[in-house]
């Protein structure tokens, strides 16, 4: 955050003032449908399928994930 708005005061950026939030997620290199979980990331990706004339987009959202001793299970499922 402090990158994106390297002229506003973090702790006290006052009322009105605009900022940027970063918002840009590297998509993983996997097929381009269904959902989509990025460990490294915490992140979901879920590619709805585009209807005609929409052209396709990615919704994403953070998630929790599996802890030391009981890891996120890894592959494809259905």
């Amino acid at each position: 955050m402090r990158s994106a708005n390297p002229n506003v005061d973090a702790w006290l950026p006052g009322q009105g003032t605009r900022i940027t939030i970063p918002s840009q997620y590297l998509l993983p290199d996997a097929a381009r449908e269904g959902i989509i979980v990025n460990l490294a990331e915490m992140r979901l990706f879920y590619f709805p399928k585009p209807g005609v004339g929409i052209p396709p987009s990615v919704i994403t959202y953070p998630i929790g994930i599996g802890r030391d001793d009981w890891p996120s299970p890894t592959g494809a499922t259905k």
